[in-house]
């Protein structure tokens, strides 16, 4: 099963403003990120940064880990290369157990027809390896964003009020 990294170590993290007024609390604004990639370190990186902008995140080294991972999910970065195949059968089965989330594409091939293939199925962002450290944090600040606009969507007007 993928291993849960909600708190990666040596890092401290960015807290959230709680909103007292309108009933929110600090777990209403911390989401939950599945990261999945065959490259420890690259996986590591994307950890990091997620928990330090105030949310969780849990980390597949493989294909099989992710499809084993449990609960809500709130976005998906995933490599496009997972060992010796592409990641299109995983992102398949993601956006349908998860649907409306965020996925975002990892990627060190910058092959027109492999974005064409992604947009395909539903990724709505990508990075290319090796890119600076400050547009992965920007790219991936977007999709927290667009996260936090689907939630919001997907809660009913009877939840927001009892909340």
């Amino acid at each position: 099963m993928g291993k849960n990294l909600s708190r990666p170590s040596g890092f401290v993290p960015y807290e959230p403003i709680t909103m007292d007024e309108g009933g929110l609390t600090r777990g209403d604004l911390i989401m939950r990120f599945l990261t999945v990639d065959d490259d420890q370190a690259i996986l590591t990186l994307v950890e990091n940064l997620i928990y330090n902008l105030g949310h969780e995140t849990v980390g597949c080294l493989t294909e099989e880990e992710a499809k084993q991972v449990e609960g809500e999910i709130h976005g998906v970065i995933v490599d496009w290369h997972l060992g010796d195949t592409t990641c299109e059968p995983l992102t398949r089965e993601l956006k349908n157990r998860y649907p409306g989330v965020p996925i975002m594409m990892i990627t060190g091939d910058s092959d027109l027809d492999l974005i064409q293939s992604a947009l395909a199925l539903g990724v709505q962002d990508w990075w290319f390896k090796p890119t600076g450290l400050e547009n992965l944090k920007a790219q991936i600040k977007s999709m927290i964003a667009d996260a936090a606009r689907a939630r919001s969507r997907q809660r009913r007007p009877e939840d927001r009020q009892a909340a």
